[in-house]
């Protein structure tokens, strides 16, 4: 387990008082180096922690773990145990600790990720029936003053860890995060009935009666993976629709949200809309060619980019993203497109022959760009204007019968303006002489 800065780790034996049968916690290394802990505070952890640790320990277990607030307040407590038992590894979070493992404790599990947003996707849709109601007794702990503890029965302890988990997302996408981080649970309870938790696992040879009428309806909310009827299903039509959203495919929630994000009061396009929709994705944006081919399409449809969505997709996705999804073609489309050549169109040039390795240009857009950039670099000054008056005035004296007529325009009027100070004679007609300008040898040229 990881936590903040001033976080306490602590470890503790556990045992059984053989006169009362009760659990007894006692700490075995303090910190700084291993000192025994008598039940005296030592600074800033709660002198009640043992009995805390005590009652609030998971079964043992590979993934087990146990987050629980220290009556009164002060801090919270995530506790784990081996598989053998005997001892528990304590981590005390003091309130408002700086980094400390907020909104979701249940992530300290397993490494970061280990629960991300498909795979609690996977999970609630394989559970689709169970869902709703689980869901609306998490949401009644908080909202509700008759909120009753969850018990969650299942084989596994990490199957009641993907339940939590999915109750500390649940409570965060619907705008409670700090819920989501105050939510206690154990993924197994040694003794259900003494569990200080609000969600408490259980196992198939736990001693709580999943049949006792008493306790699915009136002392906690039973929800049963093990064959039982749990308590009677109470869902909330709210967290309905939330889940119902939720557990969509991820490409029918993304054309949904992009039907909202087109019309009003939104009313997005171009590199807007696609800025949005690629911010819903998992990553943070497309991480396979199919998630990248669906949002073109949401975003520009079977028609070429504009130059400002060109540039937008060859800056944001790796060129090799691009030519699996097979984008080259529309990425040299708004290049040679009709329209005024605009600063645009001469940074969307040099972006194609930086990525021309992964994403060769044809003929005609490879001439278009490199006419662009010559155009460009003629007002600089120096070296580079002295090679692209030299490449201009080569290829504007060669016939470029398919280069279209804008850029073939705009790199006249370039070279015109340059030439009140030009020094250079222009060539003799003939045919193209056969060493490389320096500007031709710039990379990607």
């Amino acid at each position: 387990m990881s936590g903040p800065r001033n976080a306490v780790r602590l470890r503790f034996s556990l045992a059984t008082d053989p006169d009362t049968g009760r659990p007894v916690a006692t700490a075995v290394d303090a910190p700084g180096g291993g000192a025994a802990f008598e039940g005296a505070a030592f600074e800033g952890v709660p002198a009640a922690l043992a009995h805390l640790v005590a009652a609030a320990a998971p079964a043992p277990g590979r993934g087990s773990l146990g987050h629980s607030r220290v009556p009164g307040g002060g801090g919270a407590v995530l506790c784990h145990v081996p598989e053998g038992g005997g001892t528990a590894e304590v981590l005390f979070v003091p309130d408002g600790a700086a980094g400390a493992p907020v909104p979701h404790p249940v992530d300290l599990w397993r490494p970061p990720g280990w629960a991300d947003d498909e795979r609690l996707a996977r999970f609630a849709r394989e559970r689709a029936d169970r869902v709703v109601p689980f869901l609306s007794d998490v949401r009644r702990l908080f909202v509700s003053f008759d909120g009753r503890p969850l018990v969650v029965a299942e084989d596994e302890q990490e199957t009641v860890a993907l339940w939590i988990a999915l109750a500390c997302r649940f409570l965060h996408r619907s705008g409670e995060p700090a819920n989501a981080g105050a939510l206690t649970f154990t993924t197994r309870a040694p003794r259900p009935h003494d569990a200080p938790q609000q969600i408490v696992g259980i196992g198939p040879d736990s001693p709580f009666d999943r049949a006792d009428p008493r306790l699915l309806r009136a002392r906690y909310r039973v929800h049963d993976g093990l064959g039982g009827e749990g308590s009677p299903p109470e869902p909330d039509p709210w967290v309905e629709q939330v889940v119902r959203s939720w557990l969509r495919p991820a490409d029918e929630r993304l054309r949904l949200a992009a039907e909202r994000l087109r019309g009003r009061p939104h009313e997005l396009r171009g590199v807007g809309l696609f800025r949005m929709l690629a911010g819903r994705l998992p990553a943070g944006g497309p991480g396979d060619a199919a998630s990248l081919v669906l949002l073109y399409e949401l975003v520009w449809g079977r028609d070429d980019p504009d130059v400002a969505g060109a540039l937008e997709l060859i800056r944001s996705c790796p060129p090799a993203l691009l030519a699996e999804a097979q984008l080259r073609p529309r990425l040299a489309g708004a290049l040679v497109g009709t329209g005024e050549i605009t600063d645009e169109h001469c940074a969307l040039a040099r972006e194609l022959l930086r990525v021309e390795r992964t994403l060769p240009l044809d003929p005609v857009p490879r001439t278009t760009a490199q006419l662009l950039i010559a155009g460009q670099d003629i007002a600089a000054g120096g070296p580079a204007a002295e090679a692209a008056e030299r490449f201009l005035r080569t290829e504007l004296n060669m016939p470029h019968p398919r280069v279209p007529r804008a850029p073939l325009a705009w790199a006249r009027r370039r070279l015109r303006r340059s030439e009140t100070g030009a020094r250079l004679p222009p060539p003799l007609p003939g045919p193209r002489r056969g060493r490389r300008t320096e500007w031709e040898e710039r990379p990607g040229a």
